[in-house]
């Protein structure tokens, strides 16, 4: 099971350095350690961002916004984004049958993400009254990182190495494969990650006929 100690010293063996990182958190005293603890985070996000990895997807129900100007918007609510929500996946909308059968509409529903200068962060704009927000999730959890994952993180992090620990002309050649490589573990990620979930397109249903199930 790896690390982030393990996932840095993968990093370091791409660019041909025998320096073992030990600790990050805080970092053990060596330059090695010190520039991993700088750009690991830097990578993992970089990672995050780049495809709804089927492992770090979650669910939540959203706070809605009590101070939303409605005339400067096309829609009718705003919502506070999670502090660890890195894309969104889907919004989706909460209902209640009854007390006793909630349930979550599956069917995707609109929405934009843009800055609010209120609340000084990103906020979640739909129409939607009760959302349900399914998004990638940011968290330094190696141990639920399948290897395809790993594989990509560990050379999009030698990329952001290469430039402090490669003082020579030979780095920017170096760069320039290490980032190749990446882009061909990270499509390699994404075919593999893709298997993980599928999702059958049901045809249209009334809400009339949808209120009958049980």
């Amino acid at each position: 099971m790896a690390t982030n100690v393990d996932i840095c010293n993968l990093a370091l063996s791409q660019l041909g350095e025998n320096g073992q990182v030990t600790a990050l958190n805080p970092p053990d005293g060596s330059d090695y350690a010190a520039h991993c603890s700088n750009y690991y985070p830097i990578a993992l996000r970089k990672l995050f961002e780049e495809f709804d990895w089927s492992f770090a997807q979650t669910r939540a129900r959203l706070n809605k916004l009590a101070s939303f100007d409605t005339s400067l918007y096309a829609y009718k609510n705003a919502y506070a984004l999670p502090s660890d929500c890195v894309r969104v996946t889907r919004v989706a909308e909460a209902k209640e049958l009854d007390s006793v059968c909630p349930f979550i509409t599956e069917w995707p529903r609109n929405y934009e993400i843009q800055y609010s200068k209120t609340t000084d962060n990103k906020i979640l704009l739909t129409d939607v009254d009760n959302a349900v927000l399914q998004y990638t999730i940011y968290k330094d959890a190696p141990a639920i990182f399948p290897t395809y994952f790993i594989e990509a993180l560990v050379l999009c992090l030698a990329v952001y190495l290469v430039g402090p620990l490669k003082r020579s002309d030979a780095a920017s050649s170096m760069a320039q494969n290490l980032r190749q490589a990446y882009q061909n573990a990270l499509s390699e990620a994404k075919t593999i990650d893709a298997q993980n979930a599928a999702r059958r397109k049901h045809p249209y249903v009334a809400s009339q006929l949808r209120a009958r199930w049980v």
